[in-house]
């Protein structure tokens, strides 16, 4: 299991197991489908390219693909790591939260 902490600006992606620091990050990107199941989470890049792979083997399913780039409260993170389905009010209610690709 893992989570996140905030170090000045900064996210820590944390290992549980051995408290290890996987990744440093200035802002979160988090891929969820429209339902609210989190499918990646990390830096832009990797969620990006794990969508456009998403999109190569599936295209139907991805149309319904959200994604979120920005600042979210570390409890709000780790909530989405840890709880099935969880999307915070913060990401609901702001523009930011359409279909993947749509401005």
């Amino acid at each position: 299991m893992y989570h996140y902490e905030k170090d000045c600006d900064k996210y820590l992606l944390v290992d549980d197991s051995d408290g290890k620091i996987i990744v440093s990050l200035d802002k979160i990107a988090i891929l969820f489908t429209d339902v609210g199941t989190l499918l990646k989470h990390g830096s832009e890049d990797l969620v990006q390219k794990y969508y456009q792979d998403f999109q190569k083997k599936a295209p139907d399913l991805a149309e319904g693909l959200i994604m979120f780039v920005g600042d979210l409260p570390v409890d709000e993170l780790n909530k989405i790591l840890s709880i099935t389905g969880y999307v915070p009010l913060e990401i609901r209610q702001h523009h930011e939260f359409l279909p993947f690709g749509q401005s």
